[in-house]
């Protein structure tokens, strides 16, 4: 293969030119997410209290945040709010899906009604206020959607 290519070089260049030009065309698409997103209206919290905090802390935390949420999402978009706070221990933690690792730690589920705002902006504002309002606590947000869950392999992103 090799004395073909060396006795046929311009051809060859023409060629490889041709691939680089058309992988140019990439730098539109890549980075770009296959599936599109979609708003199904349920975002997922977690939260992390400051390290040595009480479980019984995390749980009085969590309720201010739930305030805070409720102050921040109007109460007609609100379909439910879920929260679990602590390692489930009664559970197979293989089918319990969940970053909590300790007492510190809490997931919060937030569904919304159908016809909701776009959750995007709610997690936005969420993302901007409640770490003002809980210094020394973390925020993240993981995939909530069976989608995104599947698309990110069962790995929590702080997505979106």
């Amino acid at each position: 293969m090799l004395e073909v290519t060396l006795h046929h070089r311009l051809f060859v260049l023409l060629i490889c030119s041709l691939i680089g030009l058309i992988s140019l065309g990439l730098f539109f698409v890549v980075g770009t997410d296959f599936f599109p997103a979609v708003d199904v209206g349920l975002m997922k919290l977690h939260f992390r209290a400051p390290a040595g905090t009480r479980i019984e802390e995390t749980e009085r935390l969590v309720a201010q945040i739930e305030k805070r949420i409720r102050d921040i999402i109007p109460e007609n978009d609100i379909e439910t709010i879920n929260d679990m706070i602590g390692v489930p221990i009664f559970f197979n933690l293989a089918f319990v899906q969940t970053e909590n690792i300790a007492g510190t730690d809490a997931e919060i589920l937030i569904a919304l009604k159908e016809g909701h705002h776009p959750t995007a902006m709610y997690r936005q504002k969420l993302r901007n206020d409640l770490p003002r309002q809980f210094p020394g606590s973390s925020f993240y947000f993981e995939p909530a959607d069976i989608v995104t869950q599947v698309l990110n392999f069962g790995l929590a992103a702080c997505n979106i």
